[in-house]
């Protein structure tokens, strides 16, 4: 992790501009980036170990790290910000493995935490956290999904039902994503082997079941990483292979191109989804490719 570099799409070249607005503030941790968020044309958001959020210019390659200070002593405060979204604006949510969300006010420089869970924890092991497109706040404390109303600061406990089949990485979430044509939820955890749909108040309407990459025994698979809907509505889930949903069939039915590598012996690490394509980060070290998915076509190249 060597900070951020620009790509000229014409010469093919990584080029690295990351130097920081003010040298007497830096450290080596300025470049070990955890996390970053680029939605415009000017700027860069990211999040560096201990010192919190930086703002990267990119016409200069030039950064400021925002350190958040303590209210009494004016000192900096170590802080972990894992997990970033924008807000607004100004603001950004932001979230770390030791502590519940919050918001970080660049203009104000501010780091404010109101965010409570609705049982007491001596210690929290934060996981994740995410904003859905209804504004409500999603957290994984101690592998329990926890959901907060965007008129609720309180975070309640949503339990998923039981499973009797697949009841050894029932705890292990992974994603909520929000269906907007069909108006519901996708609950989709690591190694359960099906996929929760729930209406907007979180009522389980049914399950859906994955197809097995391998064998039958539902106890070993499958490993889910990433999931997305593309932009024909089709929903998609991604690990210890790739899958989609097919509704005439009601499961998640495996993807196969017999004219690409075989994605089962990849892991599948990331999907991303831009028009008519999904491309496809395995997680392999022996793979140093990404593939593109047409979801028109069904066909794969990289």
């Amino acid at each position: 992790n060597k900070g951020i570099y620009s790509f000229d799409k014409k010469t093919d070249l990584l080029t690295k501009r990351f130097n920081a607005a003010n040298p007497e503030d830096s450290t080596e941790l300025d470049e070990n980036i955890i996390s970053i968020i680029a939605d415009n044309r000017d700027t860069i958001w990211f999040s560096v170990p201990q010192k919190g959020m930086g703002c990267y210019d990119i016409r200069s390659g030039r950064y400021k790290i925002f350190s958040e200070k303590d209210k009494k002593t004016g000192m900096a405060v170590d802080h972990w910000v894992n997990f970033v979204q924008r807000k607004n604006q100004d603001e950004f949510y932001i979230s770390s493995y030791g502590g519940l969300p919050g918001v970080f006010n660049y203009k104000s420089n501010d780091y404010s935490y109101n965010s409570h869970l609705n049982i007491n924890y001596p210690s929290v092991q934060h996981s994740h956290f995410i904003v859905d497109s209804m504004k409500n706040l999603w957290s994984i404390v101690f592998y329990q999904l926890y959901r907060a109303e965007k008129s609720n600061r309180l975070f309640l406990t949503y339990l998923s039902p039981d499973s009797s089949k697949f009841n050894l990485k029932d705890n292990v979430f992974r994603k909520c994503i929000w269906d907007d044509q069909r108006k519901v939820y996708y609950g989709i955890f690591a190694g359960r082997g099906e996929v929760l749909m729930l209406d907007e108040k979180m009522k389980l309407l049914k399950t859906i079941r994955i197809e097995p990459a391998y064998s039958k025994r539902a106890d070993t698979e499958p490993d889910i990483y990433d999931a997305l809907i593309d932009k024909n509505g089709k929903l998609w889930l991604a690990g210890s292979a790739l899958w989609y949903y097919d509704i005439s069939s009601g499961i998640l039915k495996l993807y196969n191109d017999k004219s690409s590598p075989d994605l089962r012996t990849l892991y599948i690490q990331n999907l991303v989804s831009n028009k008519e394509f999904i491309y496809i980060q395995p997680a392999s070290n022996f793979c140093n490719a990404v593939y593109r998915l047409n979801i028109n076509t069904f066909t794969t190249d990289s």
